[in-house]
């Protein structure tokens, strides 16, 4: 749920007091980077990278692709004045869980109106990451095909595509998120566990060249084929 800046005094609407800074550390929901293993969290000393954001959807895949995770967030509504004050509270709270990178956004939502001022009104995403490299042989992450999905393609199975990791051999054999794939060389895939142990099967073999993946994009089903 988004949380709401509540703030009591109509100077701090006014003039973005001293409590701005610190939002994002009052609203943070998250673990700490130790928390992850094979994390490459923030050392002693470093700076986090922190970057506003046009597009939060479009970066945060760009992020995803490269093998960063999300280890928490700082949502919240308030004031156009947070948006200048922010990144001081969104690196101090970056330096305590050790995210080395964070993305955030302020889109305006609507005027507000307190005893006949109007004031804007903004919704806040704040999202801190840290690099997790990951072993995938194909280089994707995927998910079981949702009830959404399901009604979209006619199909009870498969796995879905969320990511696609750069320079991979999903990535160059231009795999892309949303592909609902149905078969792997030849191998009907019904879930993850049909997908992983598939793909498994294909690299542990010396015997298995390179392989066809078949699956569905903008309900049309397509065939590509991935280098060994």
């Amino acid at each position: 749920m988004k949380k709401i800046v509540v703030v009591l005094c109509l100077f701090a609407f006014a003039s973005g007091c001293s409590v701005s800074p610190t939002v994002a550390e009052e609203f943070y929901s998250g673990n700490t980077a130790n928390e992850y293993e094979n994390a490459v969290s923030l050392e002693e000393g470093e700076e986090p990278t922190v970057r506003y954001s046009s597009n939060i959807n479009d970066d945060i895949y760009y992020f995803k692709s490269n093998y960063f995770i999300i280890i928490g967030n700082s949502n919240f509504e308030g004031v156009r004045k947070y948006c200048k004050n922010i990144k001081e509270g969104i690196e101090k709270q970056a330096r305590k869980i050790k995210a080395t990178h964070v993305i955030y956004s302020c889109e305006r939502l609507s005027d507000r109106y307190y005893e006949g001022n109007s004031y804007s009104w903004y919704s806040y995403k704040v999202y801190y990451l840290v690099k997790r490299p990951v072993k995938s042989l194909l280089g994707v992450q995927w998910y079981n095909i949702t009830t959404a999905e399901r009604a979209k393609t006619g199909r009870n199975t498969g796995v879905v595509v969320d990511v696609v990791f750069e320079n991979t051999p999903a990535f160059f054999s231009n795999l892309q998120k949303g592909d609902v794939i149905i078969e792997i060389n030849n191998v009907d895939i019904n879930n993850i566990r049909d997908a992983e142990s598939t793909v498994g099967f294909i690299y542990s073999n010396e015997n298995v060249g390179d392989y066809n993946i078949k699956f569905i994009r903008n309900g049309e089903v397509n065939i590509i084929i991935i280098k060994r």
